[in-house]
């Protein structure tokens, strides 16, 4: 079984995990509009009430053992003030150029 580790991003307000968002289109995953992705487009960052469980879920269906690690923030993770929320014109445009899962 392949290994694949994640990292979730855990701020005092919420939580996302934090993907390949080339995995996110080999896996034709839809995710929702409170999930991010960053502006090159190499990584979503999925919501952890709807979206990073769906991930998870559908790797595991594809045969991935997926590790997850912590990473806490005392304060907002900064990445937030760089991250484009999915369904946008930019955040479509962003994961049309991540590639394509290998």
């Amino acid at each position: 079984m392949a290994e694949m580790e994640l990292i979730f991003h855990v701020d005092p307000g919420h939580g996302w995990l934090q993907v390949p968002s080339k995995v996110i289109r080999d896996l034709h995953l839809q995710l929702t509009s409170y999930s991010y992705v960053s502006a090159c487009g190499n990584y979503t960052y999925a919501e952890e009430d709807c979206d990073a469980g769906t991930v998870i879920r559908a790797l595991r269906a594809r045969g991935f053992d997926v590790l997850v690690k912590e990473s806490l923030w005392e304060q907002r993770f900064p990445e937030m003030f760089n991250l484009l929320y999915i369904g946008t014109a930019e955040a479509d445009h962003a994961l049309g150029n991540a590639g394509a899962l290998a």
